[in-house]
């Protein structure tokens, strides 16, 4: 570059073992060409440095894994500052997939308003609960591995809530064929 900035010659550096790779940019290109210290730089258009193609290597090693350090931990800034809000907006999320599967069970005659509205305030509870859980364990450092743990839990839960209410079930069907066997 001279003084005011303009371009004084173009120059492209070559890391090759070989000159193919060289002869290839000369016959392509209209600029010099730098070479590394084991290529012969006898030609006007190559120019030869005391820079070992090794040490080339190493340099741009180096560069590279810089960038993509400092790509990578932009890359995990940016997702998380993206993501961030959209952990506000999961309770709000269920609560319309919930309001909208109740409402088709009620429109569709499965449930009736007072059985939809019933297990749509159940299933939102466990919706906030477990959003409030995990948001906790996120705040408590765990990041990411709060997830599975919610989602265990609420396996765990699920689990247990059906064991409960089959037994709820055997309990009324029992009363229910007691009630028929001493009927008059």
């Amino acid at each position: 570059m001279g003084r005011n900035g303009e371009v004084l010659e173009q120059l492209q550096l070559k890391a090759h073992q070989d000159m193919s790779g060289i002869y290839e940019a000369l016959n392509e290109h209209d600029f010099r060409v730098v070479v590394p210290d084991h290529i012969d730089s006898a030609s006007e258009e190559i120019m030869g440095t005391d820079v070992s193609l090794e040490q080339l290597t190493e340099d741009t090693h180096e560069q590279l894994s810089e960038l993509s350090e400092g790509a990578i931990k932009n890359a995990v800034d940016i997702a998380a500052e993206a993501v961030e809000p959209a952990w506000d907006l999961i309770p709000l999320g269920s609560a319309l997939v919930i309001g909208v599967s109740e409402g088709r069970r009620y429109l569709m005659g499965k449930a009736t308003l007072q059985e939809a509205m019933k297990v749509g305030g159940r299933r939102s509870a466990r919706a906030i609960t477990y959003h409030t859980i995990g948001a906790a364990l996120s705040a408590t450092g765990l990041g990411m591995v709060s997830i599975p743990m919610v989602m265990g839990a609420r396996v765990v839960e699920s689990r247990i809530t059906g064991a409960v209410d089959l037994a709820d079930i055997l309990v009324t069907r029992t009363n229910d064929l007691n009630i028929l066997d001493f009927a008059p």
